[in-house]
């Protein structure tokens, strides 16, 4: 069956006249890419984190470093690595210096349009 044929057929994958630069002989039909060779380490990483599912566990290492270059586990939920988890948790917990401590303590957090308004007026005008 060649590739109109397929796309015909709405077939998610064809056998084509001749194979890949690698042998093989199965294509999708919308990139016309080899479903062996397309992919690989992400077929890999899927595996992995699948074991993780079935072995009951929180996390799972693949080996390769995530988009910041740390080289550590990542969690089976959110496929997040765990060192950005930990640096993202440390911004977000750190204070913000432009609110006092009695207002982070004790009221909502303020939005932009509420900070530049409290800017634009003379400290005596803030409530």
């Amino acid at each position: 069956m060649n590739r109109k044929e397929a796309l015909a057929f709405n077939l998610k994958t064809y056998v084509p006249n001749k194979p890949c630069k690698r042998g093989h002989s199965l294509r999708y039909t919308t990139s016309m890419s080899c479903v062996i060779c397309c992919k690989p380490e992400k077929s890999a990483e899927k595996r992995l984190r699948l074991e993780a599912i079935d072995n009951g566990l929180k996390v799972y290492n693949t080996g390769k470093p995530c988009k910041n270059g740390h080289i550590a586990d990542r969690y089976v939920k959110t496929r997040t690595c765990k060192e950005c988890n930990k640096n993202a948790a440390t911004r977000h917990r750190e204070p913000r210096p432009d609110i006092s401590l009695f207002k982070r303590r004790n009221s909502k957090p303020l939005g932009t349009a509420e900070v530049l308004h409290n800017l634009a007026l003379p400290t005596w005008a803030h409530c």
